[in-house]
């Protein structure tokens, strides 16, 4: 399977299947957090997007519903 960063247009899909696997019925509307997802190499491949959208979500307002609504930094 080849690397995330060879793969950018799954990360939407991916997001909204991660998320929903933890509870958060996620939309991943595009934006800033969005674009910014996209342009990182995410050496650390699937793994590590799930954790930053764990760590995210863990860190979220109540509520919080879409991507640009998480803390990912």
């Amino acid at each position: 399977m080849p690397a995330l960063r060879d793969r950018l247009e799954d990360i939407p899909a991916l997001l909204e299947t991660l998320a929903s696997a933890a509870g958060l019925p996620l939309s991943a509307t595009p934006g800033p957090t969005l674009e910014r997802m996209l342009s990182y190499a995410w050496p650390g491949n699937v793994r590590e997007l799930r954790n930053a959208l764990e760590r995210a979500i863990a860190l979220a307002p109540p509520g919080a519903t879409r991507l640009d609504e998480l803390p990912l930094h």
